[in-house]
């Protein structure tokens, strides 16, 4: 989903994820790797998405009947009416979604309009101190999520430093899969 429309396509808030999942889009080789990526107009994602009634019932593969197999939502201010709704029965459809948080984005929102897909409540936005940044202490490798580190000499998921967080209190049933090394009370982490 892109929600800056008419800006040059390297400002664009889907810049870095669509030219990870396919370097060639708007070239005549687009769609040729392993993903088809189609950027959607924000203003556009809730018409684009069917709703539950007009999804066909002979498949049974439920992706194959949804026009996506998933959403990437990059951090919004505020949603078009019957947005969040509509990404609500998508997912319900057997559609994924992966929503971005962002200097954009009030925990208040966020929680309102996704609490029936969120694994964990936001609380508040955090900064750190100057010049004592966060980073990861604990990871679960055990998960997909880091499978592109788990060979020797594939990363070292402590160095990254992170200067702002949203602080989280996973659902229960919600696994915590990676937390930062302030070690407070509330939940700073990766949740699925």
């Amino acid at each position: 989903v892109e929600g800056r429309r008419g800006m040059r396509s390297f400002q664009e808030q889907s810049f870095f994820l669509t030219a990870a999942l396919d370097p060639n889009l708007g070239t005549p080789s687009a769609g040729t790797g392993r993903f088809r990526v189609e950027k959607v107009d924000l203003a556009q994602l809730a018409a684009r998405l069917p709703i539950p009634g007009s999804l066909p019932t002979a498949s049974t593969n439920p992706t194959q009947r949804l026009p996506f197999d998933a959403l990437f939502l990059p951090a919004q201010r505020s949603l078009p009416a019957g947005t969040a709704e509509a990404i609500g029965r998508f997912v319900r459809a057997g559609g994924g979604v992966v929503l971005f948080l962002g200097t954009e984005s009030t925990p208040a929102g966020f929680n309102s309009a996704f609490a029936d897909l969120l694994p964990a409540q936001i609380l508040q936005t955090e900064s750190a101190e100057s010049g004592n940044p966060w980073r990861l202490a604990e990871a679960n490798r055990a998960s997909a999520v880091f499978d592109a580190f788990r060979t020797a000499n594939s990363g070292n998921l402590a160095v990254p430093e992170f200067l702002s967080r949203f602080s989280l209190q996973p659902a229960p049933g919600t696994t915590v899969l990676a937390r930062f090394d302030d070690c407070v009370v509330r939940t700073h982490g990766l949740v699925a």
